[in-house]
């Protein structure tokens, strides 16, 4: 009898063991918040987290236009989805939330369903629980070396091809242009068109205060920001700055009463949560699972690049609860952002609890803040998605003398990933990439078995004293293996 205990205590034991560490590989916080350097990091994480929150206020809210949202959606993803992944990820130096390509693909997605009896919560909420759903097959079937299809030339072209359709619907809010934006085949050439149709409802007074916000982020892009990096660590939220003394000076001279558009109503506390539908899933599984890929390709990318061991299965995972429990709460679906992690990278962050002190921060912004965005124009937040696009541009245009360089055949991809974005939309412009990257992955395959053969020969002929073997043909093959290597790591998208 006392065998049995002793073997059932073992048994008990080492069950008990297993769920630990399972819950411990699940939830990374419980490994490294017991060992976190409090003395050492937690001053660098605090001005870290509060920099990063000044930052998501005005993105947050920007990048909710983009998504055809509520304003507070962005808010709640940059405070819920950030936190929750902060419990589950992995990244370390990283700023999940929302961000500017997956709010774009959002709203895309918002305006292609047709039955009107669903609202934009309805719809948001079912598409960002796809995605977790998307998120957690690839969990269960261990799809992280998908990753191998997110080449530089098919996600450069995909990301110029959306940072494009930022632009053009974001240029109308300088203008205080109040016309709706075009989706699907041509679109991005009926928007431009628009933009020239509704001159007359130029607003100038809007004009103006959007010439002067842009003036200020662009010469801080290229001067202030260098000039102060200099003199001190300290990265000035230069957005939030902006929005502040907008809301200030629109509240002062009533900008509403000019005919200046602002944000007006903005609703306070928590949200109301609410369920997907499942009616809706037959009309937006599609656009959920380009979100997915896209999302996961950007956040990918900017975690691997600057963390040094990152567990792309728990990654998986950590994205996909995020999205599962975010979905209702008003959320749109979360992604690492390019511009807030290489702010967190210039701050010397430390650990996730950065982001765990910039989620507690717009809590209760969240809470009591609402009626401080009622002046803010819209032409602000036009002016902060216009930079953001602009920024996502130029990176697209430093890319693409290397990627023609490297190869006719990788110019072509990334070419045609951007006219598939221009002519159809996004979702085109993702199915046009990967199946064009697959095809190049699949020869690379059949060219690296030919070449195995070709060095076995060569081999062979060496051993037997004969060097009757094709170099030319071999060094072709190896010139080919070497243009075609996976350049993820060094993708840079925001």
């Amino acid at each position: 009898m006392e065998g049995n205990t002793e073997k059932r205590g073992c048994k008990d034991g080492k069950y008990g063991s297993m769920i630990v560490n399972y819950l411990r590989k699940r939830i990374p916080i419980l490994v490294w918040l017991p060992k976190y350097r409090w003395k050492d990091n937690v001053l660098l994480d605090v001005i870290a987290g509060v920099t990063l929150m000044f930052i998501n206020v005005p993105q947050g809210l920007a990048f909710s236009i983009l998504a055809n949202v509520d304003l507070m959606y962005g808010l709640y993803t940059c405070c819920f989805g950030a936190f929750i992944y902060s419990v589950l990820g992995t990244a370390h130096i990283s700023s999940f939330g929302a961000v500017a390509v997956g709010s774009i693909l959002t709203g895309e997605a918002v305006s292609k369903v047709t039955n009107t009896s669903f609202t934009t919560s309805e719809i948001t909420t079912t598409l960002t629980f796809l995605v977790g759903i998307w998120y957690f097959i690839g969990f269960i079937l261990r799809l992280g070396v998908i990753t191998i299809l997110f080449r530089k030339p098919f996600v450069s072209g995909f990301i110029a091809s959306c940072a494009l359709h930022i632009l053009v619907k974001s240029i109308k809010m300088l203008f205080g242009i109040r016309a709706a934006n075009a989706n699907g085949l041509l679109s991005f050439f009926y928007n431009c068109y628009s933009i020239v149709e509704h001159y007359q409802m130029i607003n100038y007074p809007t004009v103006i205060m959007s010439a002067t916000v842009l003036a200020i982020l662009i010469l801080n892009l290229a001067y202030f920001r260098h000039i102060l990096a200099k003199y001190t660590k300290f990265i000035l939220p230069i957005e939030a700055v902006v929005m502040m003394a907008a809301t200030l000076i629109s509240y002062l001279f009533n900008f509403e009463s000019l005919g200046i558009p602002v944000v007006g109503e903005v609703p306070t506390g928590l949200p109301v949560p609410h369920f997907p539908e499942m009616s809706l899933i037959s009309e937006v599984w599609a656009s959920s699972l380009t979100v997915a890929i896209i999302t996961y390709a950007t956040s990918a990318t900017m975690t691997l690049l600057f963390n040094k061991s990152i567990d792309t299965d728990q990654e998986l995972f950590a994205l996909a609860a995020t999205n599962l429990i975010c979905c209702n709460l008003q959320c749109i679906p979360i992604a690492n952002s390019m511009m807030r992690t290489m702010v967190a990278v210039n701050l010397e962050v430390k650990s996730l609890l950065s982001t765990i002190i910039s989620s507690f921060l717009l809590f209760f912004i969240i809470l009591y803040g609402g009626p401080l965005f009622y002046p803010l124009p819209n032409s602000v937040l036009g002016c902060i998605i216009v930079v953001s696009a602009g920024q996502l541009i130029i990176q697209r245009i430093k890319d693409v003398k290397a990627i023609w360089k490297s190869s006719l055949e990788n110019g072509f991809i990334w070419l045609a990933s951007l006219s598939a974005g221009l002519i159809a939309d996004l979702q085109m412009s993702m199915l046009v990439g990967a199946v064009l990257t697959l095809r190049q992955i699949m020869f690379e395959v059949a060219d690296k078995e030919k070449l195995d053969k070709l060095k076995k020969l060569e081999q062979e002929n060496v051993e037997n004293g004969k060097l009757e073997f094709s170099e030319p043909e071999t060094d072709k093959l190896l010139e080919n293996n070497k243009q075609h290597q996976p350049v993820i790591v060094t993708n840079k998208v925001g």
